[in-house]
């Protein structure tokens, strides 16, 4: 059976109160929506903001056996400040947060929790939940580099490992960047995980 899930950004405070109009509600009922994902955009930071925005609208919505989601993003963003591993690029550029960064996931894996004690029933993880080729070939961070060189038991350059993922042709390079870069998500997945079950021990 299928669910009708209806997002709705609230990345500035205009829509706050729009969310909660009888012309949205009437559209979800219309739809016969049975869940709406509130995504907070730039803004998904400022929990003192959204918290009260959720438990707002799991009262609200209840009534109409609607469910409330949180939409969050992820790995894709600034978020977080500089004492993080940037992720680094093919080209050496530097730019957001590298998910091997332990640091990084157990507070990033601290504000999914935060969410969850709101009372929502699901929380999305956007699709930026990945590594590879967002925003470029990614990531040749000090910490990935290490792993690479493990696995591959040579001492290999940015450069080098870069320019054989792109070959385009199977190689043992290619390989161990999949493998690093997989076990760098599910980690961060399983720490995630296990903040948010905290909170219902």
């Amino acid at each position: 059976m299928k669910t009708v899930s209806i997002p709705f950004a609230i990345s500035d405070n205009d829509r706050i109160e729009e969310l909660f109009s009888e012309r949205i509600l009437n559209i979800f009922l219309e739809l016969k929506a049975k869940r709406v994902s509130l995504f907070f955009g730039n803004a998904w930071k400022d929990m003192s903001r959204n918290t009260p925005i959720i438990q707002r609208a799991i009262k609200h919505f209840a009534q109409y056996d609607i469910e409330v989601a949180i939409w969050l993003n992820s790995f894709i963003h600034n978020a977080y400040d500089s004492k993080y591993t940037a992720k680094k690029y093919a080209d050496g550029s530097e730019r957001m947060t590298c998910p091997l960064d332990v640091d990084f996931i157990q507070d990033f894996a601290l504000d999914v929790a935060e969410y969850a004690k709101t009372g929502a029933p699901l929380i999305y993880l956007d699709d930026d939940f990945r590594l590879g080729v967002s925003g470029g070939l990614n990531c040749f961070c000090d910490l990935h580099m290490a792993e690479y060189r493990k696995i591959l038991g040579q001492d290999i350059t940015r450069e080098k490992i870069a320019a054989e993922i792109l070959s385009g042709k199977p190689n043992v390079y290619r390989d161990a960047w999949s493998q690093v870069n997989g076990k760098a998500l599910k980690k961060a997945a399983q720490i995630i995980r296990s903040e948010v079950d905290k909170i219902f021990e």
